[in-house]
């Protein structure tokens, strides 16, 4: 129902706005008070046609505003267009604004100040008012809203419901299978798919490997050098006349000659020179460990950098680092198994759609039968109406035609009329 209406710069009219009550309401005025005028803006409100010409001479824009109070009965219709147009959709939702912009270069559309299309507004306002006219087309006319009014009259809007909620169900079906195949590779894509995951699997590489042989290669290529430092550490330290363990020992042997002359002098120092002369020990045999690492096998270190080079060639394809590397290596094999398991994903998807056509045509063919048992008891209430006001042989008929099953079930109705 139209509670509130606001027009601005709109034909002939300057400003005007109209609250509306419960009821029945009756506008009147002289021929040129503007009553027509204020039922074309109820009709562009409503989505109807309106251009540059609507605009009040001398004015930037027209503006339509108003304010719908929204009934039961329409209310999960309202709520399916909502949903069905990405609009956002309060459950406890009892009012709904409506705003037209006419300009001369454009018109802009609103719906609870939310920016739609001409066609959006259209639909809804196509729920929100009937306007007869002379020559015009009534709602009544339209068979899907013959069919409506059958179903709410035989108290069928739950087999309604059902079939609306099976074909979303089926829409959401589809987009998901669709979903699901615009993100499959294809064959091209899976067979190099399949050659990265056989070649990272043929070399097999090792977390951290690539550090461990690049230290290993290191050693190796400079096998000579770290004997020839090793060799010299040991002289220094052991091995050579002179070297730091005779040192220490000259020393040890010098302090031990100031302890025996007078203890307090030296204190604790004979002992912590033994220290050192332990730990110039424990040094050489650390420094002799270093050469039984190295490898001078040409062999094993052409072995190394092979492994070494196979491996950076992996992680230049496919890194840039070894973890990267597995990480890629990981999600190729799950697209693959995607790839290789496509067909039961999609049979899965068919056996679904299946189950869910089935379904729906079976609550079709019932909301089908219950139709055609209410429909002549239907239309003779209506006709009793018409008799009412003057159509006293005023005949109704139902024209049934079958349909693919949708979300209004599987009948096209036309409600045939003989005055």
């Amino acid at each position: 129902m139209l509670t509130y209406l606001k027009i601005n710069n709109f034909a002939l009219i300057e400003e005007s706005e109209v609250e509306f009550t419960g009821g029945f309401t009756v506008v009147t005025g002289e021929s040129g008070a503007g009553k027509s005028i204020m039922m074309s803006a109820v009709e562009i409100l409503c989505g109807g046609r309106g251009g540059r010409e609507a605009v009040r001479s001398g004015c930037e824009k027209a503006v339509v505003s108003g304010i719908f109070t929204i009934g039961d009965g329409i209310r999960d219709e309202l709520a399916d267009i909502f949903s069905g147009y990405g609009l956002e959709w309060e459950e406890d939702k009892c009012e709904l604004t409506l705003r037209r912009v006419i300009s001369r270069s454009s018109i802009r559309n609103f719906v609870d100040d939310v920016p739609v299309s001409a066609r959006v507004l259209q639909t809804i306002g196509s729920y929100l008012v009937d306007l007869h006219g002379a020559n015009e087309q009534l709602s009544l006319m339209s068979p899907s809203r013959q069919l409506e009014l059958l179903d709410n009259y035989a108290g069928l809007n739950d087999l309604r419901n059902q079939c609306r909620e099976l074909c979303a169900e089926l829409t959401e079906l589809s987009e998901r299978r669709a979903e699901f195949d615009a993100g499959l590779p294809d064959e091209s894509e899976a067979d190099r798919l399949q050659l990265m995951v056989e070649e990272i699997e043929r070399l097999n590489p090792q977390p951290g490997e690539d550090e461990i042989l690049s230290a290993r290669q290191r050693r190796g290529a400079n096998a000579r050098k770290i004997l020839e430092s090793a060799g010299v550490l040991a002289d220094l330290l052991t091995e050579r006349e002179d070297s730091v363990a005779d040192r220490l020992g000259e020393v040890y042997r010098t302090l031990c000659d100031l302890e025996r002359i007078d203890p307090a002098l030296t204190d604790d120092l004979p002992a912590r020179c033994a220290d050192l002369q332990a730990a110039v020990s424990e040094l050489s045999a650390a420094v002799a460990v270093i050469s039984e690492k190295v490898d001078l096998d040409p062999e094993a270190l052409a072995a190394v950098e092979a492994r070494l080079g196979e491996i950076f060639t992996l992680k230049r394809r496919y890194g840039p680092t070894l973890e990267q590397l597995f990480i890629s290596f990981e999600a190729a094999q799950h697209r693959l198994d995607e790839f290789k398991s496509a067909q039961k994903k999609r049979d899965e998807f068919d056996l679904k759609k299946r189950q869910l056509e089935a379904e729906l045509l079976t609550v079709s063919k019932k909301l089908s039968e219950k139709r055609k048992l209410c429909a002549d008891e239907f239309l003779t209430a209506v006709c009793k109406k018409l008799s009412a006001i003057g159509f006293e042989n005023a005949v109704l008929a139902p024209e049934f035609t079958a349909t693919a099953p949708g979300i209004a079930g599987m009948d096209h109705l036309e409600i045939i009329f003989s005055a």
